[in-house]
C-alpha cells in the first residue's frame, strides 16, 4: 500500500481546494447589501481567477429578461469590444 500521494492525486485535490475557494468567495460577494450587476460582475472575476481558466480569461454572465424571451448580456470581463453589442441582446434559439 502507497500512502504517498501522487502527483495527479495532488493536482486533483489542490484544483478542488482552489474551487472550494472560489465558491466560497461567490457565496460572500451573493450575501453583500448589492445591485445585481455588480454582484455578477465580481462573481466573473471571481470565476475567471481560477487557475485552470487562465489560457482563455474572458467571459460574460447573460441573464433571461423580463419578458422571459431574450438573454441580456449582464455581466463581462476582458471580451472583445465588438462582443459588447453583439452580445447585448440574445433572442432564445440562436
Amino acid at each position: 500500500m502507497n500512502i504517498i500521494p501522487d502527483r495527479k492525486e495532488i493536482t486533483a485535490v489542490s484544483r478542488e481546494l482552489e474551487n472550494a475557494h472560489i465558491l466560497i468567495n461567490i457565496l460572500s460577494i451573493v450575501a453583500r447589501d448589492d445591485s445585481l450587476e455588480n454582484m455578477l460582475d465580481l462573481a466573473v472575476e471571481e470565476l475567471l481567477s481560477v487557475s485552470w481558466l487562465s489560457l482563455l480569461p474572458m467571459g460574460g454572465v447573460f441573464v433571461v429578461d423580463e419578458g422571459g424571451q431574450v438573454l441580456r448580456l449582464k455581466a463581462k470581463k476582458k471580451l472583445a469590444p465588438i462582443l459588447h453589442g453583439l452580445c447585448a441582446r440574445i433572442p432564445f434559439g440562436h
